[in-house]
């Protein structure tokens, strides 16, 4: 026996020992005892901040649907009688709500409000616990009000819910902060003009195709909720490809449209000189278009919608008619070796040709209205030219207008 013990009885000494073993179960009881209310189902938790009440209860915040509370004591396992009551914030009472036992007890399908907890046994246990139930789902509303050629407005409501809880000891209604954020978007990538900070914007390039519009609202707790309009197209979009894009003249262009929403098509082949308002040089969907004077073009196409909308289209490059162009050449071969056997000018761009060629005596030996068509040295009965200086006149005019009068010798060669 410890020296300390040597002035007591063993009586005294065992009664301290019971003291103290005493003292131990109900610290270890007083621990055990410590109880919460929890819920697994939450979007988020915030502990309530009285103003006054020194309380540390906790606001279970669900996204839409209902709520759910579960109770219990730590490291406990009961059973436990549970007494549920549900705050009447015009009596200021917690009124009979539900009651169960066992381990844990849970209550679902709760509506905003406060509730409050007794747990006990017959063992001692008697623990009351508070908690808050906020059921939020901002608000939204999006409509579109107004549809025109070119612009297309929308009407916009995005609101956080607020919710109210009261100090138990003023019984002052206390208001939980929640604020909120927005954004407009378009299923089809359309472009919203200012779309987290105007609830009501125009955009004035709306789609061409139909597209629903979405307005998304989320607070400050992770809560969303989403409405959408509906907006069926009433504008076209213009666009189209053609082939070739440079040549001589008359050069047949094909055009084809690859407009989106469009019944009408206005087609403007010179939209330099023109525009693209005045009388359409073709009305067809696809046409092909024949550019007979040189120069430069620029096409266009203005299409119209089903509702009378019209957008227009002017192509980035240009279509390029080559100037008329006429050059005799001064020697040719006929010898058979594929290189220079034909007497044929360089040409481009004529609308009309003539040309004849002469012997040294002045008799016709060859004509011809083809310019793509030349001379292979040979006579009218099919023998072979003397090799030698021929004469030349050829006389054309140019799509441009420009006219030809050429005059000249050329040489006929036969050695190889």
């Amino acid at each position: 026996m410890p020296r300390f013990f040597n002035s007591f009885s063993s009586s005294t000494v065992g009664f301290i020992y019971k003291g103290v073993i005493f003292i131990f179960l109900l610290m270890l009881i007083s621990a055990t005892l410590r109880g919460q209310i929890s819920s697994v189902s939450s979007s988020a938790t915030k502990v309530a901040n009285y103003p006054v009440f020194t309380g540390t209860d906790s606001i279970f915040i669900f996204c839409g649907g209902t709520g759910s509370l579960t109770a219990f004591i730590k490291g406990n396992s009961g059973p436990f009688s549970f007494e549920w009551r549900k705050y009447n914030s015009a009596t200021n009472i917690f009124e009979p709500y539900a009651t169960g036992s066992g381990p844990t007890h849970t209550i679902t399908n709760l509506s905003s409000g406060g509730y409050q907890v007794q747990i006990t046994n017959g063992g001692g246990v008697n623990e009351t616990f508070r908690a808050w139930v906020f059921l939020n789902s901002p608000i939204v509303s999006a409509s579109i009000v107004n549809i025109l050629c070119g612009q297309v407005a929308f009407s916009g409501q995005a609101e956080a819910l607020n919710f109210t809880y009261y100090d138990f000891a003023t019984l002052q209604p206390v208001q939980l902060p929640n604020n909120r954020t927005f954004q407009w978007r378009s299923n089809t990538g359309a472009v919203i003009p200012n779309p987290t900070t105007n609830l009501e914007p125009i955009t004035y390039l709306p789609p061409t195709v139909d597209t629903w519009y979405i307005l998304t609202v989320t607070d400050s707790y992770g809560c969303q909720a989403k409405d959408s309009a509906f907006y069926a197209t009433i504008e076209t979009k213009a666009d189209f490809e053609f082939e070739p894009n440079d040549g001589p003249s008359p050069l047949t262009v094909s055009f084809t449209s690859k407009s989106t929403n469009a019944v009408q098509f206005n087609w403007y082949f010179d939209y330099i000189t023109t525009g693209a308002d005045g009388i359409p040089e073709s009305l067809l969907q696809n046409p092909d278009h024949v550019f007979e004077i040189p120069g430069v073009y620029v096409a266009a196409l203005r299409t119209f919608s089903p509702q009378g909308c019209s957008d227009l289209f002017v192509a980035i490059d240009p279509i390029n008619v080559s100037p008329s162009l006429l050059e005799v050449p001064n020697v040719f071969t006929p010898n058979d070796d594929g290189y220079n056997d034909l007497f044929i000018v360089q040409h481009s761009s004529l609308k009309n040709f003539h040309g004849i060629i002469l012997n040294r005596a002045g008799q016709k030996v060859f004509e011809w209205r083809d310019p793509d068509i030349g001379w292979d040295g040979k006579l009218q009965g099919g023998n072979d030219a003397t090799a030698g200086a021929y004469y030349y006149i050829i006389k054309a005019i140019g799509w441009d207008g420009k006219k030809y009068d050429l005059k000249g010798t050329m040489y006929l060669f036969r050695g190889r």
